[in-house]
């Protein structure tokens, strides 16, 4: 079946977006863990300090999340995964200011803006297979439906305690 100049557009459209991807993935992992050489000593000490000062306001918040993600990366059979309203260039970007880029690999960040967070489940669920054991971590209404609906089990994360609670439950050995 001869292909159409609109199949041909479209084959050259996803060809220079899985380029772009590439080329975003590849510099994620090369400064993954290390912002500081990415920003600039001079940028990465203010950034630090701009970080310390959010974390204190937030009575540490920032710091038991990130705890929390580096016992969950640390455990051999165990993985990040992330889902993210923003684009993913802004999600890589944010993650790496955050000191964040060890805990989540490339892959398995999913961006929902433009398919929405169902499609990012559904997706997770088919790449990992039905027999993987997902806990979805968030804080909204549609998170929680939506783990429901595959049965995976929900852990709400809106305020301080709850993290908290969610650290002690990983240490004890129950998640």
């Amino acid at each position: 079946m001869p292909t159409t100049s609109g199949d041909h557009g479209r084959l050259e459209w996803m060809r220079t977006l899985a380029l772009r991807y590439r080329h975003i993935k590849e510099i994620y992992e090369a400064f993954n863990g290390d912002a500081a050489h990415l920003l600039g000593d001079t940028k990465a000490e203010v950034w630090t300090r701009v970080c310390g000062e959010v974390d204190r306001l937030t009575r540490g918040w920032c710091n038991h999340l990130r705890h929390i993600l580096e016992v969950i990366s640390a455990r051999p059979s165990y993985r990040n995964v992330l889902i993210s309203s923003s684009p993913l260039p802004l999600t890589f970007t944010r993650l790496l200011l955050h000191g964040l880029g060890r805990v989540f690999a490339a892959d398995n960040v999913y961006a929902a803006n433009k398919i929405g967070k169902e499609t990012c489940f559904e997706r997770i669920s088919a790449r990992f297979g039905r027999k993987a054991v997902c806990i979805v971590i968030g804080s909204t209404a549609e998170q929680r439906n939506l783990a429901l609906q595959l049965n995976w089990p929900y852990w709400d994360i809106s305020l301080e305690t709850d993290l908290v609670a969610l650290a002690h439950a990983l240490e004890l050995g129950f998640l």
